[in-house]
């Protein structure tokens, strides 16, 4: 006995699998659509595949690629392209490298997952018009990369992290650090960061002034401007031993500072005598008679830290542009970033008490503000040590530049 043919699909049934279509998340195979669809309309799956292969005919719906070799064909009520390519797009503009399509198709909320299958063809229609990058793997096993911006947007806050995160690498490390980019390109935006004083040139010097350095040493490129005194160390280690035993044989006062004054005038450095006779240098040091009374720049409740004068200056005291060492610290420095008192007593070479001093002096000037610690008394005496004292038991973790 032969089956009877299913009955006509009626225009209410048809309705309802293309409602139940255009309510799906995602592009549905003909069995996950027919799991979707209410009881109620009485269908079976072959009349399901029915309704779709009509709606391809006509237009109204479009075939989608399967997410696998063997899966089923899918349908959709628009393509894969007019429903990823605005989510894309938004997650590629926002990201700071490019990605491959793995992790882009993790990144994307739709509510529902997709596949690298749905991502790739549209990334590739993406950069057919121009819209998305395609950049070389990350990796020799990596996958092709994407981005909205271009090499030479991408590569700049690149080198900038790269370069603050390693604290400076000459150029052929830092190409092998931003690897698939144009060697080219990288030395064509250094350059041109260089220009800006976003990256600094340190030449390869070691600390002794070149005998640490080696003969293969190369230039190295940095985030922070030169710090003179990092490569004058043996310099320094050398006047601590000599200067004392000039003193103890009675080499006047006035001698030593002769003698440092033609010593850095024959290695080409300008020296104004009077500066290294003591009298104070332009921004850098105000005598104490002209501070306030009774406050200076801080970081307390009210703005200002009550406090006595500082102490006056010794006799041939060095002094030291703190505001200019802080600014070659951190180029943050003129936007208010806090340069750690350490770091700076370290780089200015003073004795702590002459280096305090000058940092109050300054503070009392409304030049800087100091930062005061809130816990001081669960500091080792060493970590203490490291503060800044302004002599009325008040201690200071940094200081920062008045805005």
């Amino acid at each position: 006995m032969a089956k009877t043919p299913p009955a006509p699909l009626t225009s209410e049934q048809r309705q309802g699998v293309l409602q139940a279509l255009t309510n799906a998340p995602a592009p549905q195979t003909a069995a996950d659509l027919f799991k979707r669809l209410p009881a109620a309309l009485g269908l079976k799956r072959p009349q399901v595949e029915e309704v779709l292969a009509a709606g391809v005919t006509e237009g109204s719906l479009v075939p989608c690629p399967a997410t696998t070799a063997k899966g089923k064909p899918r349908f959709w009520h628009q393509t894969l392209a007019a429903w990823l390519t605005p989510p894309l797009r938004d997650l590629l503009s926002a990201a700071t490298e490019p990605l491959s399509a793995a992790p882009l198709a993790k990144l994307l909320t739709l509510g529902v997952k997709v596949s690298e299958a749905d991502l790739q063809p549209v990334l590739d229609q993406l950069c057919q018009s121009g819209d998305v990058h395609r950049y070389p793997p990350a990796t020799a096993k990596g996958k092709p990369r994407y981005a909205t911006r271009s090499p030479a947007e991408l590569l700049r806050p690149a080198i900038l992290r790269v370069l603050t995160t390693k604290g400076g690498l000459p150029l052929p490390k830092l190409v092998a650090a931003l690897k698939g980019t144009d060697p080219g390109l990288i030395q064509q935006t250094v350059e041109q960061l260089c220009q800006e004083r976003q990256l600094f040139v340190h030449p390869p010097l070691g600390k002794g002034g070149g005998k640490s350095a080696g003969k293969s040493a190369q230039s190295c490129f940095k985030t922070t401007p030169i710090a003179p005194l990092e490569f004058l160390e043996e310099v320094r280690t050398a006047l601590r031993k000599t200067v004392p035993t000039l003193q103890a044989a009675g080499v006047p006062p006035e001698e030593l500072r002769r003698a440092l004054v033609q010593l850095a005038t024959e290695v080409g450095i300008p020296l104004a005598t009077a500066a290294m006779a003591g009298q104070p240098a332009t921004g850098s040091h105000i005598p104490a008679s002209s501070f306030p009374a009774n406050s200076y720049a801080g970081s307390g409740p009210t703005g200002s830290v009550p406090g006595p004068p500082g102490p006056s200056v010794p006799a041939g005291a060095p002094t030291v542009d703190l505001v200019s060492l802080m600014r070659q610290l951190n180029p943050g420095a003129d936007t208010g970033t806090l340069i750690g008192a350490a770091e700076l007593r370290q780089r200015a070479g003073l004795p702590k008490e002459e280096f305090d001093r000058q940092a109050v002096a300054l503070a009392r000037a409304g030049r800087i503000s100091l930062h005061e610690h809130d816990f001081r008394s669960r500091l080792s005496p060493e970590e203490q040590a490291q503060l800044i004292h302004d002599g009325a038991g008040r201690y200071y973790t940094g200081l920062s530049l008045r805005q």
